[in-house]
C-alpha cells in the first residue's frame, strides 16, 4: 500500500503558505479595527510568512546568513504574537520582555559562531520563553474571553512548544542548527507538522477570541450609558428586580436612591454642554467610589442617577448620602472649576417587595419632596419600612 510522505522542504513551504493565508485573511477583516493587539497579530503573521518562505528556499537557494536572518525574523514574529496575546488578554508586560529574547538570539550569533550545538540550544530555550509569554496572559485573561477559545489558543502554542521540547529531549547531534532544521528525518517532519497545527489552530482560536471580545463589548454597550459608563435605566431595572427578589426571599433589607444634579441646566448654559458632560462623568466616578461592590448604580435619566443598596437599610442609605454630599461639596470639576450640588430621594423596600419600578418611583417622589426642602438632604418617605 502506497504512503504519502512530505519532505522537510515541502513542510516548510506549507508553513509559509499557512502564515501567508492567515495574514491576508486577518488583514482583510480587521484592518479598520487595529486595537487590542490586532496590529501586533498582523505583524506576527507577516514576519512568520517571511521567515518560513526564506527557510523553505533552504540552503540550495540562500546563503547561510540569509537563513540565520530568517530564524531571527521567526523569533521576532513569535515575540509579536506574545505582545498581541498580552494586549488581547489585557495583561501587557513591559516591552523589554518581548524585545529582549529575539535581540539576545541575534547577539548570540557572533560569540557562539563556532559553538553550533550551544547556540542551537540557546535558541530553543529563547523560543520556549516566547511561547510561555504567549500562554501566560491567556491563563489570566478577563471574563470577556471564553475558557474554551482560550484553551484552543493555549493548546496551539503548547504544540509549538512541544516541537521544541521534543528536539531538546532528542539530543540530536548536528554540525549546526541548519543541518538539524533541514534534516530529512521522521522526527523533524513530525515537529514541523506540530508547528503546522500550531499555526492553524492558534490563528483560528485567536480569531474566535477577538469575535468574543467584540460581542462582549457590543453587549456592554447595549447595557451601559455611553457617557458615564454606568448601567442604563432599562438594564439597571432588570438587575435591580433580580436583586430585590433575592433580598425578599432572604428577608434582607434593600434601599433605593434617586440622585439629581441640581441646577444642571444652568451649568450647561453657562459653561457649555461639554462641561456638563464632564460634571456627569465626575459625579459618576464619585458615586462608584462611594458604593460597595455588591451595590448597583445607573444613569437614571438626564442629570439623575439611581442606586440600589443591597442588604442595607435606611441608616446605611443615610450614611451613603452624607459621604456623597461631603465629596460633592469638596469637588471642583476642572478645567472650569465647576462646583455643583445634589438632591437625593430615598425609599426603603417594604418587607417582601420585589417590584423595582415601584420602589424607584417612590424614591423619585421623595426626591421631589427633597427639592422643596433643601437641595441635598433626603426627605422621610411616607409609609417606607425602616
Amino acid at each position: 500500500m502506497a504512503t504519502i510522505t512530505l519532505d522537510v522542504a515541502t513542510l516548510l513551504a506549507l508553513l509559509a503558505i499557512d502564515s501567508a493565508v492567515f495574514t491576508v485573511l486577518v488583514f482583510a477583516t480587521v484592518w479598520n479595527r487595529l486595537g487590542e493587539g490586532r496590529r501586533e497579530w498582523i505583524a506576527a503573521l507577516g514576519l512568520q510568512t517571511l521567515s518560513w518562505t526564506l527557510l523553505a528556499l533552504g540552503p540550495e537557494w540562500l546563503p547561510e546568513a540569509a537563513l540565520e536572518a530568517a530564524l531571527v525574523i521567526n523569533r521576532i514574529g513569535l515575540a509579536f504574537y506574545a505582545l498581541a496575546m498580552a494586549r488581547l488578554a489585557g495583561r501587557p508586560l513591559h516591552l523589554v520582555w518581548y524585545v529582549a529574547p529575539p535581540l539576545v538570539l541575534a547577539l548570540l550569533r557572533s560569540p557562539l559562531a563556532d559553538a553550533w550545538a550551544l547556540r542551537a540550544m540557546a535558541s530553543d530555550f529563547i523560543v520556549l520563553f516566547l511561547f510561555a509569554l504567549c500562554i501566560l496572559p491567556l491563563l489570566r485573561a478577563d471574563k470577556d474571553l471564553s475558557r474554551t477559545s482560550r484553551w484552543i489558543v493555549i493548546a496551539s502554542f503548547a504544540l509549538g512548544a512541544a516541537s521544541i521540547v521534543g528536539r531538546l529531549l532528542a539530543g540530536e547531534a548536528a554540525d549546526d542548527e541548519f543541518s538539524r532544521l533541514f534534516a530529512e528525518t521522521r522526527a523533524n517532519a513530525a515537529r514541523l507538522m506540530l508547528v503546522h497545527l500550531n499555526i492553524i489552530f492558534g490563528n483560528v482560536g485567536i480569531a474566535l477570541l477577538y469575535r468574543e471580545r467584540a460581542a462582549a463589548k457590543l453587549s456592554r454597550q447595549s447595557h451601559l450609558d455611553p457617557l458615564t459608563e454606568l448601567f442604563n435605566r432599562a438594564s439597571f431595572l432588570e438587575q435591580a428586580a433580580r436583586e430585590l427578589q433575592r433580598a425578599a426571599r432572604a428577608g434582607r433589607p434593600a434601599t433605593a436612591l434617586v440622585i439629581n444634579l441640581e441646577a444642571f441646566k444652568q451649568i450647561n448654559q453657562r459653561y457649555g454642554q461639554l462641561a456638563g458632560d464632564r460634571v456627569l462623568r465626575h459625579f459618576s466616578r464619585l458615586l462608584v467610589m462611594a458604593l460597595r461592590a455588591e451595590d448597583l448604580c445607573a444613569r437614571w435619566s438626564g442629570a439623575s442617577f439611581s442606586v440600589l443598596l443591597t442588604d442595607s437599610d435606611r441608616d446605611g442609605a443615610e450614611r451613603l448620602v452624607q459621604r456623597l454630599d461631603d465629596a460633592v461639596s469638596a469637588a471642583h470639576v476642572e478645567p472650569d472649576g465647576i462646583s455643583y450640588r445634589i438632591g437625593i430621594g430615598v425609599a426603603t423596600a417594604v418587607r417582601g417587595e420585589a417590584e423595582a419600578f415601584e420602589l424607584f418611583s417612590r424614591a423619585e417622589a421623595a426626591l421631589g419632596d427633597a427639592k422643596q426642602a433643601t437641595a441635598s438632604a433626603p426627605v422621610a418617605e411616607a409609609g417606607a419600612a425602616r
